[in-house]
């Protein structure tokens, strides 16, 4: 449970650094988020697959909410700190999956769902990414791709065990 609380703090630490800092911060989020996956990491291939690749998949998601017109940033493009902000949810979510893994999916996907749409509400709150069509729309078109998302992270990290 302590490996659990200082995971998820210090998470929620590299959040902050991110959207708090943006654009003048994002190198040193970024270096930081890399700097916590090669120390925390296992030197092992799926560790590192696993967070390039979901990665990847949350930089594609928010691309495309980017190219829809749900989330406006300062710059024309996905900003860096927000890359970097899924390599550390993907760091993240290689250490916390394994522990929710024993409780069931019908109380994970929803209280992800609700949480990932949540982070977003918060940014905009903080002024790092603006959201046209308001919070009630994006709010709900957020809460259904987190709860796809944490069922394929789950559904992925049993394939993985």
């Amino acid at each position: 449970m302590k490996g659990l609380l200082l995971t998820s703090l210090w998470f929620q630490g590299l959040w902050f650094l991110a959207v708090l800092g943006r654009e003048p911060w994002q190198w040193w989020t970024l270096a930081l988020v890399l700097l916590t996956c090669a120390i925390t990491l296992p030197r092992q291939r799926k560790p590192l697959l696993w967070c390039v690749g979901i990665a990847l998949l949350g930089i594609v998601l928010d691309s495309v909410n980017l190219l829809a017109g749900l989330m406006v940033f300062s710059s024309p493009q996905l900003p860096v700190w927000l890359m970097a902000l899924w390599l550390a949810f993907a760091w993240y979510s290689w250490w916390l999956l394994p522990i929710l893994h024993g409780y069931s999916k019908l109380i994970i996907v929803p209280v992800a769902a609700v949480a990932g749409a949540v982070s977003y509400l918060a940014g905009a709150q903080l002024d790092a990414v603006m959201l046209p069509f308001g919070n009630s729309l994006t709010a709900a078109v957020l809460l259904c791709q987190w709860g796809i998302l944490m069922a394929l992270l789950l559904w992925l990290r049993g394939k993985l065990a």
